[in-house]
């Protein structure tokens, strides 16, 4: 076994560890069938369901987009098909949850090509209280004149 792999065996348990830790949504989706993959404990909750429960619905991750951003967003990430694989995106977007719920949501999204085939990967925040602040005080200046 060369260091490197050495190195990779002990370091993955504690990737592993930091991304269970994260507040930042991380997870990788199939390109081609939109199936979702991996999920953080963050991206269950903002998703609104395990990736277990993504899999016994059959919902894709672009099924779980917003109507109106379900197209953008197949025709903006299919593009990266085209594009070195060092391109990446930060887009913003809608999700409906389980519940009925929808969320607005950043994410920084990137391509992997893998013996599988192609996988996109994201780290996504979930923008939802900041937009209801900022259209709070975009009526109240509105109401104001300010």
């Amino acid at each position: 076994m060369s260091m490197s792999s050495d190195v990779q065996t002990l370091e993955r348990p504690c990737v592993e560890r930091v991304f269970e830790c994260m507040s930042d949504a991380i997870w990788t989706v199939d390109a081609s069938s939109g199936q979702m993959l991996y999920l953080n404990p963050s991206a269950e909750r903002l998703y609104g369901r395990s990736l277990q429960q993504f899999h016994e619905s059959g919902q894709t991750w672009f099924e779980q987009l917003a109507e109106g951003d379900r197209d953008r967003l197949r025709y903006i990430t299919a593009s990266l098909e085209h594009t070195d694989e060092s391109a990446d995106l930060v887009l913003e977007y809608r999700i409906q949850r389980p519940d009925g719920e929808f969320r607005w949501v950043s994410s920084q999204i990137w391509q992997v090509s893998t013996e599988r085939g192609r996988r996109l990967q994201g780290i996504s925040k979930d923008l939802t209280e900041y937009r209801q602040t900022q259209q709070k005080k975009n009526q109240r200046s509105a109401f104001t004149g300010n």
